[in-house]
């Protein structure tokens, strides 16, 4: 079974949660045009000053974005 793997990008800061919501959004245009496909992408609030952007993908489509997005870290699922 393919493992799913979520690609994180840290924000942080008063408006960290809104620009975690924009980059979401961008994320899911890129994946979009690549023609790559992702299960989730969305943002969500880790502390008051803290949030995170993410996109949850196929273990093979991490190979051929993460130089392009440069994730700031990533977890399997």
């Amino acid at each position: 079974m393919p493992k799913s793997i979520q690609l994180i990008w840290d924000f942080y800061g008063p408006d960290a949660l809104q620009t975690a919501k924009h980059h979401a959004i961008h994320l899911k245009e890129y994946f979009d045009k690549e023609a790559h496909s992702f299960q989730k992408s969305d943002a969500e609030l880790v502390t008051e000053d803290h949030a995170i952007g993410f996109i949850i993908c196929a273990e093979k489509e991490v190979h051929l974005v993460k130089n392009q997005l440069k994730p700031h870290r990533a977890l399997i699922l």
